[in-house]
Protein backbone atom coordinates (compact mmCIF):
# COMPACT_ATOMS: atom_id res chain seq x y z
CA UNK A 1 0.00 0.00 0.00
CA UNK A 2 1.61 3.26 1.18
CA UNK A 3 5.37 3.62 2.12
CA UNK A 4 7.01 5.36 5.57
CA UNK A 5 9.05 8.44 4.68
CA UNK A 6 11.47 10.04 7.11
CA UNK A 7 10.51 12.33 9.06
CA UNK A 8 11.10 16.04 7.47
CA UNK A 9 10.34 19.14 9.73
CA UNK A 10 12.39 21.46 7.38
CA UNK A 11 9.90 19.96 3.80
CA UNK A 12 7.14 19.87 6.75
CA UNK A 13 7.33 23.72 7.26
CA UNK A 14 7.22 24.08 3.91
CA UNK A 15 4.14 23.01 3.14
CA UNK A 16 2.73 24.52 6.32
CA UNK A 17 3.76 27.84 5.23
CA UNK A 18 2.08 27.41 1.77
CA UNK A 19 -1.30 26.75 3.65
CA UNK A 20 -1.31 28.75 6.29
CA UNK A 21 -0.36 31.82 3.77
CA UNK A 22 -3.88 30.59 2.03
CA UNK A 23 -5.30 31.62 5.99
CA UNK A 24 -5.75 27.47 6.62
CA UNK A 25 -5.83 28.01 10.03
CA UNK A 26 -4.66 24.37 11.07
CA UNK A 27 -1.92 24.89 9.49
CA UNK A 28 -1.22 28.19 10.64
CA UNK A 29 -1.30 26.70 14.24
CA UNK A 30 0.98 24.41 13.01
CA UNK A 31 3.57 26.45 11.23
CA UNK A 32 3.51 28.37 15.17
CA UNK A 33 4.66 25.01 16.77
CA UNK A 34 7.46 24.76 14.58
CA UNK A 35 8.61 28.27 14.95
CA UNK A 36 7.76 27.20 19.06
CA UNK A 37 9.47 24.15 19.24
CA UNK A 38 12.46 25.18 16.61
CA UNK A 39 11.56 22.41 14.10
CA UNK A 40 12.22 22.98 10.56
CA UNK A 41 13.43 26.05 11.44
CA UNK A 42 15.30 28.04 14.37
CA UNK A 43 13.48 28.81 17.14
CA UNK A 44 11.04 32.18 17.28
CA UNK A 45 8.75 32.48 20.01
CA UNK A 46 7.18 35.51 18.40
CA UNK A 47 7.13 34.14 15.23
CA UNK A 48 5.32 31.51 16.55
CA UNK A 49 2.89 33.89 18.67
CA UNK A 50 2.29 35.70 15.62
CA UNK A 51 1.27 32.90 13.43
CA UNK A 52 -1.42 31.36 16.25
CA UNK A 53 -2.78 34.80 16.91
CA UNK A 54 -3.45 34.16 12.78
CA UNK A 55 -5.00 31.17 13.44
CA UNK A 56 -6.65 32.24 16.49
CA UNK A 57 -8.14 35.16 14.20
CA UNK A 58 -10.29 31.91 12.57
CA UNK A 59 -11.76 30.66 15.68
CA UNK A 60 -9.37 27.53 16.31
CA UNK A 61 -9.63 27.07 19.82
CA UNK A 62 -5.87 24.92 19.57
CA UNK A 63 -4.62 28.43 18.27
CA UNK A 64 -6.30 29.96 21.52
CA UNK A 65 -4.81 27.62 23.84
CA UNK A 66 -1.37 28.23 22.53
CA UNK A 67 -2.04 31.81 22.97
CA UNK A 68 -2.98 31.92 26.69
CA UNK A 69 0.25 29.60 27.09
CA UNK A 70 2.19 32.34 25.42
CA UNK A 71 0.44 35.15 27.68
CA UNK A 72 0.80 33.04 31.02
CA UNK A 73 4.84 32.53 30.07
CA UNK A 74 5.72 35.11 28.59
CA UNK A 75 7.00 33.23 25.53
CA UNK A 76 6.64 35.71 22.21
CA UNK A 77 5.09 38.49 24.28
CA UNK A 78 4.72 40.11 27.52
CA UNK A 79 3.58 37.83 30.42
CA UNK A 80 0.03 38.85 31.08
CA UNK A 81 -1.87 36.90 33.25
CA UNK A 82 -5.14 38.45 32.59
CA UNK A 83 -4.63 38.18 28.77
CA UNK A 84 -3.39 34.35 29.17
CA UNK A 85 -6.75 34.09 31.46
CA UNK A 86 -9.19 35.73 28.04
CA UNK A 87 -7.03 33.18 25.60
CA UNK A 88 -7.69 29.51 28.07
CA UNK A 89 -11.70 30.78 28.52
CA UNK A 90 -11.96 31.33 24.41
CA UNK A 91 -10.43 27.79 24.31
CA UNK A 92 -12.13 26.25 27.09
CA UNK A 93 -16.02 27.57 25.80
CA UNK A 94 -14.88 25.17 22.80
CA UNK A 95 -14.18 22.66 24.05
CA UNK A 96 -10.55 22.83 24.83
CA UNK A 97 -9.87 20.52 27.78
CA UNK A 98 -6.36 21.61 28.72
CA UNK A 99 -7.96 24.91 28.80
CA UNK A 100 -10.84 23.91 31.18
CA UNK A 101 -8.00 22.36 33.23
CA UNK A 102 -5.90 25.21 33.27
CA UNK A 103 -8.46 27.32 34.28
CA UNK A 104 -9.89 25.04 37.06
CA UNK A 105 -6.54 24.94 38.47
CA UNK A 106 -6.62 28.78 39.34
CA UNK A 107 -10.66 28.62 40.74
Amino acid sequence: MGEVVEQNHKEAVEWFTKSAQQNNAYAQHALGKCYQKGEGVQQNPKQAFDWFAKSSKQGNPLAHYELGLCYLNGNGVRQNNNAARHWFFKAATLGHEDAKNTLASWS
